[in-house]
């Protein structure tokens, strides 16, 4: 959010300018913006949320100016591969070979990823291999929508999913469509939510019980002990069916695909969890 308003200040224009004329324009992605009212103009996917009686459509239209720098762009598939084949060949008008080389800079593991599958934090990038293949990805959610983009510089893949469902990215889909393109030895590592479990230590569970936010409403998760095992789930949606929270090592967790990584605060519980990139924070209790 402050790197958006940084760009908007240095070009001397709004953060939808900047973009517009140092991104978009120059890679023909010319009906993306990050602008909601711009984005009604043309043909625009309605946002889904799924609730206990199906899905439904969100209202009002999601949008906060605050978080539009931080993967707020409505685009197409089409134009969106604009992009990533700008990325898989080392760069184009509008995305330089020393920004691609950027993006592409690891820093550090990934916190909350998968033991067996261990990945790197790069520039808005997650970096991981798939057999031998090094690729790039990196998933979105907000209320409504969600998507993934993954880039192989080194295959000239790129693969991106878009959909207009609160955090639906269609895993399947995207793991076989790798597949079919980088070959049947490039298939994704073990889930983590597959290993063996582990026993929960005494006290651990409860430790783990509460609400966790990372933005509301759309990352919020609740951890409760529905009966004798601990689940996972949205906010007050907790219940018998809802996904078991399983421990696959210390201070490691998975639930329905999902792995979580327990961050301990100064008194040694819990203070962070962090899932799919993301950290969220234990909600304090309200009296």
């Amino acid at each position: 959010m402050l790197a958006g308003h940084v760009l908007a200040e240095a070009a001397d224009t709004t953060f939808d300018g900047a973009m517009t004329r140092l991104v978009f324009r120059p890679l023909g992605m010319h009906a993306s913006t990050t602008l909601p009212t711009a984005a009604m103009t043309r043909p625009l996917a309605q946002a889904h949320d799924l609730g206990r009686s199906g899905p439904f459509v969100v209202r009002p239209f999601p949008d906060d100016a605050r978080f539009r720098p931080n993967g707020g762009v409505y685009t197409s598939a089409d134009e969106f591969l604009r992009f990533a084949r700008a990325f898989v060949h080392g760069g184009a008008e509008g995305l330089s070979a020393g920004a691609v080389a950027l993006l592409s800079r690891t820093h550090g593991r990934r916190p909350g990823g998968d033991p067996a599958d261990t990945s790197w934090i790069a520039y808005g990038l997650v970096a991981r291999k798939i057999g031998a293949v090094r690729v790039f990805q990196h998933g979105g959610a907000r209320l409504g929508s969600g998507s993934v983009v993954r880039l192989a510089p080194e295959r000239r893949f790129a693969v991106v999913i878009l959909t207009n469902r609160t955090g639906s990215y269609l895993p399947k889909a995207l793991e076989a469509i790798t597949a079919l393109a980088l070959g049947p030895t490039a298939a994704a590592a073990k889930p983590a939510a597959a290993m063996a479990a582990t026993r929960f230590e005494r006290g651990e569970r409860d430790d783990l019980v509460g609400t966790w936010v990372n933005h509301e409403p759309d990352i919020v998760l609740e951890l409760a002990v529905v009966g004798d095992t601990l689940r996972a789930g949205h906010r007050g949606q907790v219940s018998a069916v809802a996904p078991v929270v399983v421990k696959l090592g210390r201070q490691r967790y998975a639930f329905g695909g999902q792995e979580i990584e327990a961050i301990p605060g100064p008194d040694g519980r819990t203070a962070y969890l962090h899932l799919a990139g993301r950290a969220l924070a234990r909600r304090a209790s309200r009296e």
